[in-house]
């Protein structure tokens, strides 16, 4: 597993890959400062009405995309938003996956920048100031982003993801997500023994992921196996079987 999923997964504490939504949420709100809002339809712009209702500003931009969850954050602090009346699936897999946001995009570099500077970083992490020459380039070597302020839900003509950071984004939030729900040690016995549409059926049932998710997950393990089965017997000098 990679050092940042590792991290990631390991923050976020689950105990319970099988927990409901409600669980999840009090697991996730008991380990961050994460305050979870049910609303009908998740846009952006029911999101910057409910915000900025209770703090005015503008969080977000106000396009009319629709989603399963947006998850806002400020000053270490995290509103998740989701959709109250999708299936229990897609809530579980919605809920975790904006958590990851929060964690990976928010909580993780604060306790990264915090832990090198102290306290006297925070004016640059709450957006207050610019980060020093020498700053800037410490918070390099430690690998803590700059781009805490970066637009997620930014989207181009057609609709896609705006920019190559937003999908790399999203793709992180998904592996954090799939790890907490599905552990890789559980699911990759199950997509070696059985055919790929079992296993996408055993990822549903078993672990209750969407389908949409089930399917992507299971794709990629095998596409990874293909790689590692080709790289080993090529090593070996063999025919695969």
């Amino acid at each position: 597993m990679e050092s940042w999923l590792q991290e990631a997964v390991e923050a976020c504490a689950l105990k319970d890959c099988h927990a409901s939504v409600h669980d999840l949420l009090d697991c996730f709100c008991g380990q961050f400062s994460v305050v979870p809002v049910a609303i009908p339809k998740v846009t952006q712009q029911a999101a910057q009405d409910w915000l900025s209702f209770r703090r005015p500003g503008q969080w977000f931009t106000t396009e009319p995309h629709s989603h399963h969850g947006l998850m806002a954050w400020w000053r270490g602090h995290g509103i998740l938003f989701y959709n109250k009346q999708t299936k229990a699936p897609e809530q579980r897999f919605t809920v975790v996956h904006e958590v990851a946001h929060f964690v990976l995009e928010e909580w993780v570099p604060r306790r990264r920048a915090l832990s090198v500077f102290g306290p006297e970083i925070l004016p640059v992490l709450d957006g207050e100031r610019a980060p020093s020459p020498e700053e800037a380039l410490t918070l390099f070597f430690e690998q803590v982003p700059l781009n805490l302020s970066m637009d997620l839900m930014a989207r181009d003509e057609s609709g896609g993801y705006a920019s190559r950071d937003i999908v790399l984004a999203e793709h992180r939030a998904d592996r954090v997500a799939l790890e907490l729900l599905a552990p890789v040690e559980q699911v990759l016995p199950l997509v070696k023994q059985l055919s790929r549409e079992a296993a996408i059926n055993s990822l549903r049932f078993q672990f209750h992921l969407p389908m949409e998710k089930a399917t992507e997950y299971v794709d990629g393990l095998r596409r990874r196996l293909r790689v590692s089965s080709f790289s080993i017997a090529e090593f070996l000098g063999v025919e695969e079987g």
